[in-house]
């Protein structure tokens, strides 16, 4: 099977959700199959190369190239809640020469593919919520140190201004709360928790989800216990 992973980062730049989808593609690899990774460019790594055994391809992106920083983290590319035109196109020539067999999203970069499900380029499509960003645009559903009530407009606004500014945060709810999520066939939660705020998503009504546990390679359980504590997280549990 030739399969096509969607995620904003990858290796280099790399975190939880990201070392998930990397070790995923590897075993995947490892069962035969042959899987792609497009993610967001980078000026750290190279348009197109293979990391153990999966290719990986950067698209380019206006969000990024036009409008710098909206990541806190400079580094980090940043993929809006609506579609990139430059991401989108980067992933329709891909789909074009690939002939993959499915398509599998796993953070905001699926809205650049949504668009292209049903035309001459889509495929089969799988999404992954490893967080919380398909109903909450902090990704966290959290507010005033508690959990959130359920997605509102004006609420997620004034939740969100002190991540993104006040101009983002409205841009980047109010087209996450426009989505309907029509173009994904099936929908996996990494837990329980995330399947229960997808409530709070708007989906299609026959959509069922089906809980994966997130998938972590070999040995992080050792080095989490010999990494030293940080110093600036809490004392309380």
């Amino acid at each position: 099977m030739k399969i096509l992973q969607l995620a904003n980062l990858y290796a280099p730049v790399i975190g939880g959700l990201e070392r998930s989808v990397a070790t995923s593609s590897e075993e995947l690899v490892r069962r035969g199959h042959e899987v792609t990774v497009l993610t967001l460019a980078t000026a750290r790594a190279r348009h197109d190369e293979t990391l153990n055994g999966v290719r990986v391809l950067r698209a380019r992106s206006i969000a990024n190239s036009v409008l710098p920083g909206l990541n806190q983290d400079p580094a980090k590319p940043f993929h809006p809640t609506t579609a990139d035109p430059l991401t989108m196109a980067d992933i329709r020539r891909t789909l074009r020469t690939g002939s993959y067999d499915v398509v599998h999203s796993h953070d905001w970069l699926m809205y650049s593919y949504l668009p292209l499900r049903f035309g001459r380029a889509g495929r089969p499509h799988v999404h992954t919520a490893h967080d919380f960003g398909l109903a909450c645009v902090k990704k966290t559903y959290a507010r005033d140190g508690g959990a959130c009530g359920g997605p509102r407009l004006a609420r997620c606004v004034s939740c969100a201004t002190g991540q993104y500014g006040r101009a983002r945060a409205t841009v980047l709810t109010a087209t996450l709360r426009a989505h309907r999520h029509r173009g994904i066939d099936a929908l996996t939660a990494i837990s329980p928790s995330v399947a229960e705020a997808l409530r709070g998503a708007r989906l299609p009504g026959d959509l069922p989800v089906r809980v994966v546990p997130s998938l972590v390679p070999d040995g992080l359980d050792e080095l989490a216990r010999r990494t030293p504590r940080p110093g600036w997280l809490p004392d309380r549990p």
